[in-house]
């Protein structure tokens, strides 16, 4: 049968007190088959990265960060499309979105999008095109992208946009394009000249 011995320390001259709780329950408290030290609440300097499991399992659970260490991505996420859409003067969906899902409220999602496109438009006659991000269905930021030609013109280029965003949530939440074009006699989002032109959208989870 093995043994608890307390030892003293002939150095010291103090008194080491175990109490008991106020309570009617009989508790067993098992000791680990292992040299090392007891750690207490009132103890902030014994736990130390060596003494911790290499990885922690902290779902369902909220991390606190100390001030000042907030900014770091935790997630990212892609989606991309290729498939050429045709606009009109009416919002139209580009087929292009991501899906995230925060894993506090408190933080933020940093959105990056590319976007190939392709305008034709005959002489003296005004373009313009046109984008609106959204969080699941609802406006976040429109851009009208346009000019006046006096010439017959045929234009490629590529919408590179950002923003950074506060869904103040914990549930997956969507973020997609719509596009529109208004005078051009030829306009189409997702395409830049060449076949198979890909456009892309990343969403980065930065912590508070």
């Amino acid at each position: 049968m093995s043994s608890v011995k307390i030892q003293s320390n002939a150095s010291g001259t103090g008194d080491l007190i175990i109490a008991a709780p106020n309570t009617n329950s009989t508790r067993t408290i098992n000791l680990p088959d292992a040299d090392g030290d007891f750690v207490t609440t009132g103890d902030s300097g014994t736990v130390s990265a060596s003494m911790l499991a290499s990885t922690l399992d902290l779902s369902g659970k909220t991390v606190t960060l100390p001030s000042g260490t907030g900014g770091k991505v935790l997630q990212v996420v892609q989606g991309t499309y290729s498939t050429s859409l045709t606009l009109s003067n009416t919002w139209a969906s580009t087929g292009l979105s991501a899906s995230i899902t925060p894993s506090a409220s408190s933080n933020k999602v940093l959105m990056l999008a590319f976007v190939p496109y392709t305008v034709v438009k005959a002489a003296n006659d005004y373009i313009s095109l046109e984008y609106d991000i959204q969080r699941d269905g609802t406006s976040l930021k429109h851009v009208q992208l346009g000019g006046y030609s006096s010439t017959y013109i045929q234009m490629y280029g590529a919408y590179n946009c950002s923003l950074l965003d506060s869904p103040a949530t914990t549930s997956s939440v969507t973020y997609s394009l719509n596009a529109r074009s208004q005078g051009a006699t030829d306009a189409y989002a997702l395409n830049g000249g060449t076949a198979n032109d890909g456009s892309s959208i990343i969403l980065m989870e930065v912590s508070a």
